[in-house]
């Protein structure tokens, strides 16, 4: 499932994140065409 963050995002940077149907989770930042990420320690 692919998810955003109104109340983090604006007009300069979206984020997000990612959740597998394995439980993995990942957050992302969108900013300047570029996608950075990493994954949610439980």
């Amino acid at each position: 499932m692919l998810y955003l963050n109104d109340f983090e995002s604006d007009f300069q940077k979206t984020t997000g994140g990612l959740v597998f149907e394995d439980g993995r989770t990942f957050q992302f930042v969108y900013q300047n065409g570029e996608i950075s990420y990493e994954e949610e320690k439980k």
